[in-house]
């Protein structure tokens, strides 16, 4: 597969979820898989805080980056956060790439830049969420109010919901989801860990290390982001009451963050500066020698959902003392490690002395290694693997209905092009209506391909053979078409996309006359694609309708059966109308003015350009004026 990440946290932004990101696609490109990303382009400010070059070892590993204009995101919780103004900048990006998948990690900018290229280019979207984000609003965001939380709590859900797959990190988030209106069901999939990276030191390597280090009495670890709502604070005055005893001990804090400044100031004023070790940004191969070097970790932030740097100290055999509240309380046993109430420097340090008197540390270190195999690359790269597959063939299943009436001449090529739709799963039914050429000769040609299904229908009329066809379909969708039409192979696809929103009942798009006069063509299409998007905007705002394109329509199925199926008793005009009234009724009905479907002009040759519009333009405010009746 070719697998593409969105994301607003990348390298070299210090965030968990771009080094999940990251591990994530090693584990994917050892298992045979390609993967690209599309992230903030950072400045050259936020590569010299990490000491390294721009996406060298990135492009060296194999993988394709494309980084997206962006703007400072000032007030973020890193620090270096981006601000992507979504503009389509990654749509060329993609029509290289030629993902099978997209995965957005963030709603944000590069959030909806995967959504677009999701409807643009029929690509299925998968989604995950690694964020409390209301307790993020309650530390970082501009305004830190209830309803400023709950805002962005149901933005979450509305975009999420809007992806065909979606999973979490961890249960809690989904529960939050669910109470602010996410429908969709999730995986719950844990972020990667790099085993081979972070694992024990023998007691000879962990000597060496120590050595290099210049540590000699026992040693703590924290590692992260340095911010506040990683309560470092707590830590520190712990470690405070901890030299009391242990005056030869050490604090290692390795990472960078807004808060930096601020704690190293704390460490001098509570007069512990030279036992407190800062380290700056460091990358896994020194990071990982770092918790070797060290006999016991901290994490006292009571809002990560998952909390990778406690992975790794688990990995390397660092038993762990945490606060008792979210991920790191769920992740923290007694078999490995002590729990704290939040905030309780007091009970921290008592906690801290504890582990690093005990004589089975050793014993600890090593069942917590046990416990995060599960958390392998190689077992989480095989999940997505899994939910990747499932995404793809999750695509609903469409049901093409094409009424014909005496059309042997264009009907082949019609089917031609149907047929070659880049589609995974669909049907074609042609409903040969009371023909009297050989219009159901024609079709049953074609009847060779499993995925093409002939009927008869003797009751002449557009309505009843959409109807009999509709009654014949399997699909999750009924796609209609008519028997003139010269779809683009990606037609389906891009069509079908609408549908990961949960409220789209229908979606429609221009025509383009590939036949009659050039103004005609011209001023037909721009028309459709402009006042026809505008007056389907308007009229479902007044409640009275939508606008649905005849042979250019995507119903799902559930809906057209709620609605009552077509109404037979319409002949000819109005009927789409008619439809798109009584569809509305039930959800939203989207025009994509990108969705054009080719066509013949060829009634508006034979009756008159003129004479049709207008006849098309009565019916539909008849239609209209009904609707508003009732």
């Amino acid at each position: 597969m070719r697998i593409l990440f969105y994301s607003d946290n990348f390298y070299p932004e210090t965030s968990g979820i771009s080094d999940s990101i990251i591990s994530t696609a090693r584990g994917l490109k050892a298992r045979g898989h390609t993967v690209g990303f599309a992230a903030p382009k950072y400045s050259d400010a936020n590569y010299a805080s990490v000491g390294k070059p721009r996406d060298e070892f990135l492009l060296a590993e194999g993988f394709e980056v494309f980084r997206i204009p962006s703007l400072p995101f000032a007030g973020s919780a890193s620090g270096q956060a981006r601000n992507v103004i979504p503009l389509g900048w990654s749509l060329p990006f993609v029509r290289r790439f030629k993902p099978d998948i997209l995965h957005s990690q963030t709603p944000f900018g590069t959030g909806f830049e995967a959504l677009w290229a999701s409807r643009l280019f029929g690509v299925p979207l998968v989604g995950t969420n690694h964020t409390h984000i209301h307790e993020f609003i309650r530390i970082y965001g501009p305004i830190r109010t209830k309803w400023a939380e709950t805002i962005m709590q149901r933005f979450f859900s509305w975009y999420y919901n809007r992806s065909r797959s979606v999973s979490v990190v961890a249960q809690k988030l989904l529960v939050e989801m669910r109470q602010h209106g996410f429908k969709r069901e999730a995986d719950i999939v844990p972020n990667p860990l790099s085993l081979s990276v972070f694992s024990p030191a023998t007691a000879a390597e962990k000597t060496i290390l120590r050595k290099g280090f210049g540590l000699s009495g026992p040693t703590l670890m924290y590692a992260g982001r340095i911010a506040p709502e990683k309560r470092l604070d707590a830590a520190l005055k712990a470690f405070k009451i901890l030299l009391a005893d242990m005056p030869d001990a050490r604090f290692v804090i390795a990472g960078n963050g807004p808060a930096d400044q601020e704690t190293r100031n704390l460490a001098r004023d509570l007069g512990i500066s030279e036992s407190v070790l800062f380290t700056g940004f460091l990358d896994h191969a020194t990071l990982s020698k770092w918790y070797k070097a060290s006999d016991a970790f901290v994490m006292m932030c009571p809002i990560e959902t998952q909390c990778l740097a406690l992975m790794q100290a688990f990995a390397t055999g660092l038993p762990s003392v945490g606060v008792d509240a979210g991920a790191v309380g769920e992740h923290i046993q007694s078999g490995w490690g002590r729990k704290v109430p939040d905030g309780d420097h007091q009970a921290l340090a008592s906690a801290l002395r504890d582990i690093l008197a005990d004589p089975k540390r050793i014993e600890m270190g090593k069942k917590a290694r046990a416990y995060v195999e599960r958390f392998s690359e190689e077992v989480i790269s095989e999940t997505w693997e899994g939910i990747y597959e499932r995404g793809r063939s999750k695509a609903p299943k469409i049901s093409v209905v094409i009424p014909a009436h005496n059309e042997e001449e264009s009907l082949p090529a019609s089917l031609r092009a149907i047929l070659a739709q880049e589609y995974p799963d669909f049907e074609v039914i042609v409903v040969d209506n009371a023909s009297s050429d050989k219009t159901g000769d024609v079709a049953r040609g074609f009847a060779g391909d499993p995925r093409v299904k002939v009927v008869r229908e003797d009751k002449k009329g557009l309505l009843h053979a959409r109807e009999r066809g509709r009654r014949e379909a399997s699909g999750d969708i009924i796609v209609q078409m008519d028997a003139d039409c010269l779809p683009d192979p990606d037609w389906l696809a891009r069509g079908s996309a609408h549908f990961n929103d949960l409220r789209i009942v229908a979606v429609a798009g221009p025509y383009y006359y590939h036949d009659g006069e050039a103004f005609f063509r011209l001023f037909s299409f721009h028309t459709q694609r402009h006042i026809y998007r505008a007056a389907n905007a308007v009229i479902q705002t007044l409640g009275i309708g939508a606008v649905l394109i005849g042979g250019n329509s995507f119903i799902r199925a559930e809906t057209l059966e709620k609605a009552g199926g077509y109404d037979t008793s319409i002949i000819f005009y109005g009927e789409d109308t008619d439809t798109a009234r009584r569809v509305a009724r039930h959800g939203k009905v989207r025009f994509d003015p990108d969705l054009a479907q080719k066509t013949s002009a060829r009634r508006f040759k034979s009756e008159g350009s003129v004479r049709t519009g207008a006849l098309y333009l009565f019916h539909f405010f008849r239609i209209l004026y009904k609707g508003f009746r009732n």
